[in-house]
């Protein structure tokens, strides 16, 4: 398999490359990971997102890329803020708490549950001020209903 998917990242199209990256993630190909990151920088958002879902989906900290997550976390595209609201929480870090407690206060929905979860993954305490003292009502309400499910 993983001379297949290796190939594929390699040498394929688009459809190739994205096939790739999912099968990485979703089989745990750790072995792959350093291959994955570079996606991180991809100009096709599919692609870039798919690099994300598989480090995410392997629990593999994308260390050294934290400028291309926090860029992420302020795109146009709601999918890639969410899907780096996800994996920021990995880094498990200050720098990941802190973009993480701002996401909170983003427009979307999904967004502001992946920042509520990560925060839940690296420091439940931290999540609870969130559902304390968030200044944004929608992230305090997010981080309140995250604790909630997560007892």
């Amino acid at each position: 398999m993983t001379p297949v998917v290796e190939a594929f990242l390699s040498r394929g199209g688009r459809e190739e490359v994205w096939a790739a990256l999912e099968a990485i993630g979703r089989l745990k190909l750790v072995a792959l990971a350093e291959r994955v990151l570079p996606f991180l920088d991809h100009p096709d958002p599919e692609l870039k997102a798919a690099a994300m879902r598989a480090l995410y989906r392997m629990r593999y900290p994308p260390k050294g890329y934290e400028g291309l997550l926090l860029a992420a976390l302020k795109d146009e595209q709601e999918f890639l803020r969410a899907h780096a609201a996800r994996l920021m929480a990995l880094l498990g870090n200050e720098l990941a708490q802190r973009a993480l407690w701002k996401a909170l206060s983003d427009p979307s929905f999904y967004v502001r549950r992946a920042a509520a979860e990560g925060l839940l993954l690296m420091n439940r305490g931290f999540l609870a001020r969130a559902a304390e003292g968030h200044p944004d009502p929608f992230g305090r309400a997010m981080a309140q209903q995250v604790l909630r499910e997560a007892a």
